[in-house]
């Protein structure tokens, strides 16, 4: 007769639950499994793995940097968070280049 036994699993990055059998415990979203050992995707600075606060569109890859929370955005995008357009840029999200509305503009 087998025993079930209470999860040992440490509550800041699992859910709480674990595998039967295994014990392996269940990691948070903010957390990759199978040991809860680093950030989940769109999150950062292990182990407080906060969510990225990037304009995902406008950014490389479409992830913050996992140590800092820091975005590389996309040439026609700028900010800390690629949550504006770049310098020539124009209507967010869009971000259109300035010149190219001119250049329609006069052609019609």
């Amino acid at each position: 007769m087998s025993l079930c036994e209470p999860c040992q699993c440490e509550n800041f990055y699992s859910t709480g639950n674990c595998a039967e059998g295994s014990g392996r415990c269940e990691c948070r979203k903010e957390f990759t499994p199978p040991n809860c050992d680093k950030c989940s995707f769109g999150y950062y600075d292990y182990p407080n793995c906060k969510p990225c606060e990037c304009y995902l569109n406008g950014t490389r890859n479409l992830q913050c940097s996992v140590y800092d929370g820091e975005c590389t955005c996309l040439p026609n995008f700028g900010g800390k968070y690629c949550k504006e357009c770049a310098p020539s840029f124009y209507n967010f999200p869009e971000c259109t280049r300035k010149y190219a509305f001119f250049n329609r503009q006069f052609q019609d």
